[in-house]
């Protein structure tokens, strides 16, 4: 417990909530609301709900955006440079994530948005949302494989102990 990085840990576990959050929501939408909505109102009833469910969930969305931004800068600062994990494949792998999370932001941002622009989108609304799903089940396996990548490295960036004796030793 001593050996315990706090804040590591607490960026650790607001990245995780933000990130159910957005792809919790994302799931509920496409598989839950769009089918029963369809299935119970009419056209006009459902528009209204839609746009009363997306007012509360435009802050939900930029909120989870920002803390995964935050969070995701900070963890891969002190589990990548600040531990001197060698780049390959820790940096491919990274960037095929960061690049899939771009995605899920770019989708979730234009769902919740109501500009005439991505009407097309808006239209396919349950498919991208699915589509949001599948790239955040990609970014899990990525996590999980850069997590492995770590630990194969032999450097424990969670332990501060570690960090500082790799710091003392020059790496």
């Amino acid at each position: 417990m001593a050996d315990m990085d706090v804040a590591l840990l607490i960026t650790r576990w607001i990245h995780v909530v933000a990130a159910a959050c957005l792809l919790g929501g994302s799931l509920f939408v496409a598989m839950a609301m769009i089918p029963g909505t369809r299935a119970a109102l009419d056209e006009t009833t459902r528009a209204r709900l839609h746009e009363l469910v997306r007012k509360r969930w435009v802050p939900i969305v930029h909120g989870s955006i920002t803390f995964l931004v935050l969070t995701g800068g900070y963890s891969f600062f002190r589990l990548a440079f600040q531990a001197k994990i060698k780049p390959m494949p820790y940096h491919a792998i990274f960037s095929v994530k960061l690049l899939a999370a771009i995605a899920v932001f770019f989708i979730a941002v234009v769902m919740v948005g109501r500009g005439q622009g991505f009407h097309g989108m808006h239209a396919r609304r349950r498919a991208w949302l699915t589509v949001a799903a599948c790239l955040g089940a990609f970014i899990i396996l990525a996590s999980g494989m850069l997590a492995q990548v770590r630990a194969r490295s032999g450097i424990d960036p969670v332990s501060p102990r570690d960090a500082a004796t790799s710091a003392d030793d020059g790496g």
